[in-house]
């Protein structure tokens, strides 16, 4: 588990801003992004702490998962 906030720059960080260029004779950019992820999270001392789910097998031993709504607008606010 990592501190929420370094999770959520992560997952920002991993997504591509842009593709293509004149080269390839078209381009695309990212102007917004939005996610729905299921979450493990839990609070400690140091506050926080998420990860995504290891796996897609729900035993039924496990808590129920969170979930996290997040977007990400380039440049601007979100609607």
């Amino acid at each position: 588990m990592t501190a929420f906030e370094h999770l959520v720059v992560a997952l920002a960080e991993s997504v591509p801003s842009r593709a293509g260029g004149p080269a390839d004779s078209i381009a695309v950019q990212v102007t917004d992004l939005r996610l729905d992820l299921p979450l493990e999270a839990r609070f400690d001392d140091a506050g926080l702490l998420a990860t995504l789910p290891r796996g897609l097998l729900a035993t039924g031993f496990d808590h129920p998962l969170d979930r996290v709504r997040l977007t990400f607008v380039l440049g601007g606010s979100a609607a």
